[in-house]
């Protein structure tokens, strides 16, 4: 195999959902095609990623991964990269990451990285999976030729918690595609579509539903705003384990009428474009593409000040940050915005100007081509 761009890439995640580390495989496997590399996609049979996927005739082989200890999951892939002959062995997240670097060691894959889109498993409050998933990855840190960070802040963690080697770790931001932001629909359109008003002040977000983002402390901050801001709307879009705790959580504190439930969307710049404001209570992550979004889409945002939101929110430059598990402070920051309009637009402006420098998936996948290359020489020359 030569040098140039016909390396045979294999992208490893486990889910096919909807989800910020399935939306950069969908990007990054769509750059990469179109940068002539040979790309197939491994991951769940069905989904919103096996769709688009098909929809731009990248193949997907359909494979089962779970965080059970399983020879058969681990020969499968094996069997794969034998058949594909692949020399470049990407994984991301966790549970593709705990299969695809052993597998890719196993079949001796030339070229084995590992994207961690967040060290969640260090953020868990159970002591002993804590343990176990620290144990797991500082076996496995030197069995690849890299590992990605996708924040300078995760990759700080992962060499203090010694499961990211520095002499092997790079920071590679996410990135999107800025052109679904150039022309947004009339955002009107989609108010009616839940019953919102013209003068409704919407505030938004978009991500799963899981103890990460900490919907918790957004619903327990909104009726502490709707005490001085009643025409405040809220919409909550995303699918996960704890939507139907949400869902309590609403109809308990009465407010049905005020936060709706969108579950999965599709055309996130046109919702984004609906609202006014954009929140992102998050307990951890890595680089949020919500945040990316919300920043190309024009929106002022609300986020917690954790270690990859502060990477993107400049306090008072195109957002405001809180500190996380605050429901209070999350209730000020966003009465600040509702009721200071020129502040919320000047915001927005500086969101939409960073975004369109500093945020394009071709930054992104350039570095990443340009990785692949760079580990695929280094081992030939070895």
């Amino acid at each position: 195999m030569g040098l140039d761009n016909s390396l045979r890439i294999l992208q490893l995640i486990d889910d096919a959902t909807v989800g910020g580390g399935q939306q950069h495989v969908l990007l990054l496997s769509r750059g990469l095609k179109a940068r002539g590399f040979n790309v197939t996609v491994a991951c769940a049979a069905n989904g919103y990623l096996v769709h688009e996927l098909h929809k731009l005739s990248i193949p997907v082989v359909p494979i089962a991964l779970s965080n059970r200890i399983s020879f058969g999951q681990l020969f499968r892939l094996k069997i794969l990269c034998k058949e594909l002959r692949v020399d470049v062995l990407h994984s991301h997240g966790g549970t593709a990451g705990l299969w695809g670097r052993l597998a890719g060691m196993w079949s001796k894959v030339p070229v084995r990285i590992h994207t961690h889109h967040g060290l969640h498993a260090l953020h868990w409050n159970r002591s002993l999976s804590v343990i176990a998933a620290q144990g797991v990855e500082r076996l496995l840190k030197r069995s690849v030729s890299s590992v990605i960070c996708v924040s300078e802040g995760e990759a700080r963690l992962g060499i203090l918690r010694k499961v990211i080697d520095p002499r092997n770790c790079v920071v590679i931001r996410n990135g999107i595609d800025l052109q679904d932001y150039e022309h947004l629909s009339d955002a009107q359109s989609l108010r009616k579509e839940f019953g919102l008003l013209p003068d409704h002040i919407v505030i938004g977000t978009v991500g799963r539903f899981h103890v990460q983002k900490g919907y918790e402390y957004l619903i327990r901050a909104i009726p502490i705003v709707l005490e001085q801001h009643p025409h405040a709307q809220f919409l909550l879009a995303g699918e996960g384990e704890l939507l139907e705790s949400v869902r309590s959580m609403i109809a308990s504190s009465g407010l049905a009428e005020k936060v709706i439930l969108t579950g999965a969307r599709y055309d996130i710049p046109n919702f984004l474009g609906a609202m006014d404001i954009f929140v992102l209570p998050s307990l951890w992550e890595g680089y949020p593409l919500s945040l990316l979004e919300a920043s190309a889409a024009g929106k002022a945002i609300v986020a917690t000040d954790v270690e990859g939101n502060n990477e993107i929110v400049r306090e008072r430059v195109n957002g405001l940050l809180v500190p996380p598990r605050d429901p209070d402070a999350l209730a000020c920051a966003i009465g600040e915005l509702i009721s200071d309009v020129a502040l919320r637009n000047r915001l927005g402006a500086s969101a939409r100007e960073i975004a369109r420098s500093s945020y394009s998936s071709e930054l992104m996948i350039d570095s990443i081509a340009a990785l692949y290359r760079k580990s695929y020489e280094a081992n030939q020359n070895v």
